[in-house]
């Protein structure tokens, strides 16, 4: 099989890397790009080690480029400036909605709905996705993008639409559930012993095992612990038996459907926070991206009915016992 033409690193670090250099720290692109301190110096940890070069060095509180990053910055700063140009000549030719989200949510909730979402618009209309870590999202809004994405108890913009509820639940192989049978049994507070797959999120803003063990009134014990910086990642390590991970229901879903992963309990727990589509300033222009807001409003009309656990109730025994496989 061929190899790609351009082995290029991704956008999320190229936008970190020029915030950061033309700003002179860390600090300023993380307010610049709406996004933690930490996500902004890992982005740029793993460019450096992609490129086999240092690209900074500190100077007082803040960094500057070294020779290699000053060469490295003259080019990406070109290539962002010209990817924009291109973009937006194109926008003005051809009817066309950008969708910017993460990589999690265009595999498992865009591409199933991808025809749906396209015969709601023009014929002739292009649908675009372009896909980069959760923090950078807001940071894309006035770049040309028509619709964008926030996990929040309520949107920031009047107009947004709900695409999802967050649900979590707990899910692992059927050969995993059955090796630890014994232990899933009993209250979440003994499943010490039992290995825990953890995403890496890249902020606060995603449910993950905290909250979970917080809904059944005791802190996640201590157990074997390994993490993961992509979903689908976690996912596939747990259906191949190494650890229980958090199912997001919408997300976890074909996994459950074709029987590679079960849920160790029943009931989805239920946060207060939902997964919002919002319309950008240039999205609420677009008459093709007002249609398709409107068709990923439907997303979670096809998502299974479950038993529901709210955040504040106290699980019974039948809530712990592990369920059969769906």
């Amino acid at each position: 099989m061929s190899q790609p033409g351009f082995q290029v690193p991704s956008t999320s670090a190229l936008v970190a890397f020029e915030a950061t250099a033309r700003l002179g720290g860390v600090i300023r692109a993380s307010e610049e790009l709406r996004t933690s301190q930490s996500a902004v110096s890992r982005h740029i940890r793993n460019l450096e080690t992609r490129i086999g070069e240092k690209l900074f060095r500190r100077q007082g509180r803040g960094v500057v480029l070294t020779p290699s990053g000053q060469d490295y910055y003259v080019a990406v700063k070109a290539a962002l400036e010209s990817l924009h140009a291109a973009s937006k000549g194109l926008g003005l030719q051809t009817p066309r909605v950008t969708i910017a989200c993460t990589r999690e949510f265009a595999h498992f909730l865009l591409r199933p709905f991808f025809p749906q979402i396209k015969g709601a618009m023009d014929d002739n209309t292009q649908l675009s996705i372009l896909t980069c870590d959760y923090d950078l999202l807001r940071f894309l809004s006035p770049t040309g993008i028509d619709i964008i994405f926030e996990y929040s108890a309520a949107p920031s913009e009047p107009g947004a639409v709900k695409v999802l509820d967050e649900e979590i639940v707990p899910v692992a192989s059927p050969t995993f559930v059955r090796r630890f049978e014994r232990l899933l049994g009993r209250h979440p507070r003994h499943w010490a012993e039992v290995p825990r797959l953890d995403a890496k999120p890249n902020d606060e803003t995603w449910a993950g095992w905290r909250t979970w063990f917080s809904a059944h009134d005791c802190d996640p014990p201590k157990a074997p612990t390994e993490s993961f910086d992509d979903y689908r990642d976690l996912l596939d390590a747990a259906a191949g038996g190494a650890g229980m991970g958090i199912g997001w229901n919408g997300f976890v879903n074909p996994y459950l459907e074709s029987g590679r992963l079960v849920r160790i309990q029943d009931n989805w727990l239920r946060t207060h926070n939902g997964l919002y589509a919002i319309l950008t300033q240039a999205g609420s222009g677009n008459r093709n991206a007002t249609r398709c807001l409107a068709k990923l409003a439907s997303v979670a009309d096809v998502l299974p009915r479950a038993r529901r656990l709210s955040p504040q109730r106290q699980p019974t025994r039948r809530d712990n016992s592990f369920p059969e496989q769906i």
